[in-house]
């Protein structure tokens, strides 16, 4: 599972190495955007190496597995995933509380002996990072990348809801 997914940036990697995955997020419209993302890597040959999945793979690319939900609230079984990545979200999360319960959940979705990823911005960071923390339990609030806003902004407008992302 890959928990707080946003535009799905991870799963080509997961795929590479031969495993399927589920991604949660709390948006939408930047779901939206991993089928989207996905199918361009298909095509584009401007994709990133790192968006790239080798032929054998594709069939995983196709349609990604997504649905909207809370890193607090999963929507999967208890024990059902071998595995459970959480990048970059505990910085968006307001309290100690709300972060324990986003790591409860991973607990609680992982099998036992299964593998939990948790990671988090660094307070120490580079001198030319756009980034610098003063203290070391920081909220950041969520803002959409200016890449993104054109995807997102097309979601809301006109065009009609992707029927893949469960709501």
């Amino acid at each position: 599972a890959d928990v707080g997914c946003g535009d799905g940036k991870y799963f080509p990697a997961i795929w590479e190495a031969g495993s399927f995955v589920i991604g949660t997020d709390i948006s939408r419209p930047l779901l939206e955007t991993a089928f989207e993302n996905n199918a361009e890597s298909l095509s584009d040959e401007k994709v990133a190496d790192t968006r790239r999945v080798s032929l054998h793979r594709r069939s995983f690319q196709a349609r990604p597995a997504v649905a909207v939900a809370d890193c607090m609230s999963v929507p999967l079984r208890s024990n059902s995933c071998d595995a459970a990545i959480c990048i970059a979200v505990m910085h968006h999360l307001s309290t100690l509380e709300r972060r324990r319960r986003c790591i409860e959940e991973l607990v609680r979705i992982v099998r036992p002996g299964g593998r939990i990823n948790v990671q988090a911005w660094a307070m120490e960071q580079d001198k030319d990072s756009r980034r610098h923390f003063a203290t070391t339990d920081v909220y950041v609030p969520f803002n959409a990348q200016p890449k993104y806003l054109d995807k997102v902004s097309q979601h809301s407008g006109s065009k009609k809801a992707d029927p893949n992302v469960s709501t």
